[in-house]
């Protein structure tokens, strides 16, 4: 069992990658998100030069930013939902067939008594079952960018790209709970692998000058430029999980991850690699690069980290307290879908 884990643990982003399904349909989802954000945008412009040229005044043009904002936000939420559930469904099933053919041998005496039959059952773990503690594979994906003073606002004005800069994290995650009759309070700690990456607008790129690093334009045009943050970080943390209890044998016997759960802490970990990726425009024959540097990142990780959610499924948070980059005040967020499998 434990080799199972173990080598479901170490192939997941392989099968994840092999798979066209989930991929291209995301692609497609991350492609509308994006058509409805750039016809907000395109629909708020129309009504600030109405407001200029004096058509409508100023109550009225909120008015209807508001209007606008709330029909184009409810379709971009749906195309969300839609995004997380494909993911729910497709990581659990990539676990469940990794598992589903997990046997137990039971050896059963003949009446001659001189030989065994064998018997291959499958392993049925009971719902009943609770035990203190509780493993599980954690998978996270989302948005990811960066705060230059600390604040959401920073955002507005970032360097980096809102919806192509993006987060995945992949670990195994521990919870025990404080008491053998309630799985209301929990400790939750484990280790995780994580990739942070930050794209970059206008054909500007990172450079390494020496204590600091400069973002430049390059001279020729760039199709991509990401700057991507390998790391490995140990989050300890507590969550309140609210699925109660249930009567077993007219035993009152706690339930874990069938309700809401709300979930803080913090974290610490290590940065492992640092890489730019740029990719050219064609004609150019080398049209991509890969180009390893610490670019003045801090080696040392650390930050808050928070999390609600609803069974399996959970939105997430996470703060460097750190600077990304040494002597500057710019810090990382990351926000987006975590599901303990």
């Amino acid at each position: 069992m434990k080799a199972k884990l173990l080598f479901t643990f170490l192939l997941f982003p392989f099968f994840l990658l092999s798979q066209e399904y989930p991929k291209e349909k995301l692609d497609s989802l991350n492609a509308e998100i994006k058509l409805h954000a750039n016809d907000l945008i395109e629909k708020l412009k129309i009504i600030d030069k109405q407001l200029e040229s004096g058509e409508i005044d100023k109550e009225k043009a909120d008015e209807l930013k508001k209007e606008v904002a709330g029909n184009i936000g409810k379709k971009i939420s749906n195309i969300a939902t839609e995004s997380s559930e494909i993911m729910n469904e497709f990581t659990k099933e990539i676990v469940v067939s990794a598992f589903e053919n997990d046997i137990r041998i039971d050896t059963v005496p003949k009446n001659d008594k001189s030989n065994v039959e064998i018997h291959i059952k499958k392993k049925k773990k009971s719902e009943d079952d609770y035990r203190r503690t509780e493993n599980r594979l954690v998978f996270a994906f989302g948005l990811n960018n960066a705060l230059t003073d600390g604040t959401l606002q920073s955002l507005d004005s970032s360097t980096y790209d809102i919806w192509n800069s993006n987060f995945l994290e992949l670990g195994w995650g521990y919870k025990t709970s404080f008491s053998k009759e309630s799985s209301l309070v929990n400790l939750t700690y484990g280790i995780s692998f994580q990739w942070n990456e930050l794209k970059l607008f206008n054909n500007q790129y990172h450079v390494d000058a020496g204590d600091y690093t400069q973002i430049i334009t390059h001279s020729e045009d760039l199709k991509k430029s990401k700057l991507r943050n390998t790391s490995i970080i140990v989050p300890v943390g507590l969550e309140f999980d609210f699925s109660g209890n249930k009567e077993v044998d007219g035993k009152m016997i706690p339930t874990r991850n069938k309700s809401v759960k709300i979930g803080f802490g913090g974290y610490a970990g290590l940065r492992i690699n640092t890489k730019q990726i740029i990719k050219y425009d064609p004609p150019r024959e080398q049209k991509k690069e890969k180009i390893s540097a610490d670019y003045n990142t801090n080696n040392l990780l650390y930050g808050l980290m928070g999390s609600i959610g609803y069974q399996d499924t959970n939105l997430y948070i996470k703060y460097d307290l750190h600077p990304l980059f040494k002597n500057t005040e710019t810090t990382n967020i990351s926000m987006g879908v975590r599901f303990d499998l």
